[in-house]
């Protein structure tokens, strides 16, 4: 049966984004260089809020936060970060708190670690 139900999802998770230790880098737009420094000042408190929140025990509410920083990170260009958050956003909706704690250690890493590049004009 092909039938989809809310607790199917449409697009299955990735169980690893890159090789561990390896540095994350991305290469992103030159017209959006002035925003990033913000952004990345912004998605570290929002790594932040996501480890209160997972400790909180609120579920629905980690499930939120994750969606709304995936969607901002795909915008800017942030892939993994924006996989990464999928990824939280699924272990929330499965109350998948080990993984959840994994996912947002694996956040806050690729926030202080991630090497920015500009595409050449």
């Amino acid at each position: 049966d092909s039938t989809v139900t809310d607790e199917e999802p449409l697009l299955q998770p990735k169980k690893r984004i890159r090789q561990p230790n390896a540095t994350p880098k991305v290469t992103l737009d030159p017209k959006i260089a002035k925003l990033i420094p913000r952004f990345l000042v912004n998605k570290r408190e929002d790594a932040k809020k996501l480890l209160q929140t997972i400790e909180s025990g609120d579920m629905e509410e980690l499930r939120k936060h994750a969606h709304t920083i995936k969607g901002t990170s795909w915008m800017y260009g942030f892939k993994e970060l924006g996989d990464l958050c999928f990824n939280l956003e699924q272990a929330a909706r499965d109350s998948d708190l080990s993984h959840a704690f994994q996912l947002t250690a694996q956040i806050k890493s690729y926030l202080n670690d991630v090497q920015i590049s500009f595409k050449k004009s």
